[in-house]
């Protein structure tokens, strides 16, 4: 009898242990810091996965993309060409610039990467102004600013002088949907991507993640929505901005004008993949009135929210009705009506 409840109890660990491992699904969590933010990656998981090795990987893509197209990245791919102005860069670098160029022709201009001459006045928002920069110096800056100059032939980039390119506008949206690609290389139920508030999420069963819309001008969020695949991107003026006489001035520049807008102080962007999100949401951030026209010609999914001191106004696109719950006290005009 004692054998015999011997080899039961045997029997229960192995059920259990299998379970353990292969059915039970269990969540794996780590961080780093690339990029000037916190990059999270979360995964959820069953079976023998090297998780660990698998998160590594992932944010390793973070710490490359931040190598090669940083603009203060020495010995970078963006680092040399700015300084030489033309140069072979890596398959990534190259990747980068050919989305920037199709994603600057379909926004008119409003995406820009040529605008690193400007953003040079502004010291890149990583150092405190005393004032804004001379409207005369910026003016004359303009003129290089230009993302049509750009010429391409194989791997090599050519700029003409005096000009110089800023990928802080898709950079990450381009390292989220990088580290997505390998996570996809292995049998993962789900995971999440987070650089920032930038965020592109996988589930291959019925999860589906709840993400939180920040409020602009407190620790909170306005509300929140559930997504099974896909990407959201935010741009906006709460994270990096300089604050000169009591006026707010984002990081996000009109790359027509040289200095930034205070139309929208957050759009968020949804998208099948970041690279495009972070982009179209950096255009839209500086095309003041113009945006509404642009979004609704594109069919953008995208929350648009202007502050003024703590009073919000809130607007959604059509398509986006009913799918995010948001908090008590904001309600959402529709965008076009």
């Amino acid at each position: 009898m004692k054998k015999y409840y011997t080899l039961i109890s045997i029997f229960l660990i192995v059920i259990f242990a299998y379970y353990s491992i292969f059915i039970h699904k269990r969540i794996y969590k780590k961080t780093a810091f690339y990029m000037d933010t916190i990059i999270d990656v979360q995964i959820y998981y069953h079976g023998p996965v090297n998780v660990s090795k698998i998160a590594d990987e992932a944010l390793n893509d973070f710490k490359l993309i931040d190598s090669l197209c940083g603009y203060a990245s020495k010995n970078g791919d963006i680092f040399n060409l700015n300084l030489n102005k033309e140069g072979e860069v890596s398959f990534y670098t190259k990747e980068v610039i050919d989305s920037s160029l199709a994603i600057a022709e379909e926004t008119d201009g409003y995406f820009d990467i040529t605008v690193g001459p400007i953003l040079a006045q502004w010291k890149h928002f990583n150092e405190p102004l005393k004032s804004v920069p001379d409207s005369n110096i910026v003016k004359k800056l303009l003129k290089f600013v230009n993302y049509k100059r750009i010429k391409t032939r194989g791997d090599s980039v050519f700029l003409p002088d005096s000009a110089s390119i800023d990928l802080g506008g898709i950079a990450k949206g381009y390292a989220i949907d990088l580290a997505y690609r390998n996570l996809r290389k292995h049998s993962l139920d789900a995971f999440l991507i987070n650089a920032g508030g930038d965020i592109r999420v996988y589930s291959k069963g019925e999860k589906k993640w709840t993400i939180g819309i920040q409020n602009p001008r407190k620790s909170s969020v306005i509300g929140y929505f559930k997504i099974a695949n896909g990407a959201v991107v935010t741009s906006g003026d709460y994270e990096r901005y300089v604050i000169i006489d009591g006026i707010r001035y984002s990081h996000l520049i009109n790359p027509k004008t040289g200095y930034p807008e205070h139309r929208f102080s957050s759009v968020s962007v949804f998208a099948s993949n970041a690279t495009r999100a972070d982009a179209i949401a950096t255009a839209i951030a500086v095309m003041r009135e113009k945006a509404f026209d642009f979004i609704e010609r594109n069919n953008i999914p995208v929350v648009l929210i202007s502050a003024k001191d703590d009073s919000l106004t809130i607007m959604e696109s059509d398509t986006l009705k009913g799918n995010i719950i948001y908090e008590k006290g904001f309600i959402p005009k529709i965008i076009g009506k």
